[in-house]
């Protein structure tokens, strides 16, 4: 009869060792490091669409200061672009740059191309509240707001309203281009 030992192996041990414990550890910082870089990068193309948002209602509100301009001119039997760009004077006009202020609806020429005053954001509570303008009592903001009008004919003007701000290193342009007739 034939007798059978179980041998104990002592060269596996029951636990882990350090080098794969290493190993686990260094996946597990891979890993979440991954997942707050993801995170990361989402929370930055949040706030430059954010951004973008921003910068083209601003845009378009000038576009529609620009409209309502023409239609009150028209009401009241004055030239179309009268107070815009019918005289050299003019704030806007042809081959200056202006801005608009929406709260009071007044057109001001910039100091020279390019450089327009950045607008200001009401945070206060009140009728105004989160509009811009350049009421010096408001928050400043990197929105730069310049008007551009370029005449195609008596009838016709293009509108060009171009929006700046800078977001940490990176300064942003968006520009939208109308016909107003």
């Amino acid at each position: 009869m034939k007798k059978y030992f179980l041998q104990k192996n002592h060269s596996q041990p029951g636990g882990f060792t350090l080098l794969e414990t290493l190993v686990a550890i260094s996946i597990l910082i891979v890993a979440i490091t991954a997942t707050f870089s993801a995170s990361q990068s989402g929370l930055m193309s949040a706030i430059e669409s954010r951004d973008q948002v921003v910068a083209f209602y601003l845009a378009q509100e000038a576009v529609e200061l620009i409209r309502n301009a023409r239609d009150e001119n028209s009401l009241q039997g004055v030239p179309w672009l009268s107070g815009l760009a019918s005289q050299a004077s003019d704030p806007c006009y042809f081959g200056k740059s202006c801005t608009v202020d929406a709260t009071t609806k007044v057109f001001a020429a910039c100091p020279s191309p390019s450089n327009c005053v950045n607008l200001n954001q009401d945070t206060t509570t009140g009728t105004t509240q989160g509009m811009y303008g350049y009421d010096a009592n408001w928050t400043p903001t990197a929105y730069d707001r310049e008007i551009r009008l370029t005449q195609i004919n008596a009838n016709e003007i293009t509108v060009t309203v171009i929006m700046t701000w800078t977001r940490g290193p990176f300064t942003k342009v968006f520009q939208v281009k109308e016909s107003v007739f």
